[in-house]
């Protein structure tokens, strides 16, 4: 139990169809895991294989959304270290299918912790992608256009 966070555990999910993959984003263990296979698994196999853990970006990671090239986004929470920066504050990571980070993006500079929470990616009818994350400082949905290369 953390006093800075509301529930500390597993949290988010996020499914690759394409490589069969699930992640799962464990705030306790500040870690996400894989789960290969998953539409197969029929009994518990533990809590899957560590993707990433403690790699020095992970703060707590909440909502996990699949990007459009495959890599995962995550938020952080900032559960795990709420009062010891780096990593700063309010983050979406991403990371390759490897594990290998990749970049950040802030999106509340309050310097308050815990604003980033959910996370999500859909379809625009012009066939772009929009993320969209929750910053629960300030009670908003922020949204950013993906748009489709050739």
């Amino acid at each position: 139990t953390n006093a800075a966070a509301l529930v500390v555990g597993p949290q988010g999910l996020a499914f690759d169809a394409r490589r069969h993959v699930l992640y799962v984003a464990s705030t306790a263990d500040n870690a996400i895991f894989t789960v290969l296979h998953p539409l197969e698994v029929t009994s518990s196999n533990g809590t899957g294989t560590v993707f990433a853990r403690n790699d020095g970006h992970l703060n707590g990671p909440l909502s996990l959304a699949l990007a459009p090239n495959g890599h995962l986004l995550v938020t952080n929470g900032d559960a795990i270290l709420p009062n010891a920066p780096p990593p700063p504050f309010n983050l979406i990571l991403e990371y390759q299918p490897t594990g290998t980070f990749v970049a950040q993006l802030p999106i509340d500079n309050t310097g308050i912790a815990g604003g980033a929470f959910g996370l999500a990616i859909g379809s625009t009818s012009d066939h772009n992608q929009i993320l969209a994350a929750v910053d629960d400082n300030s009670n908003s949905l922020i949204e950013w256009t993906i748009k489709k290369t050739k």
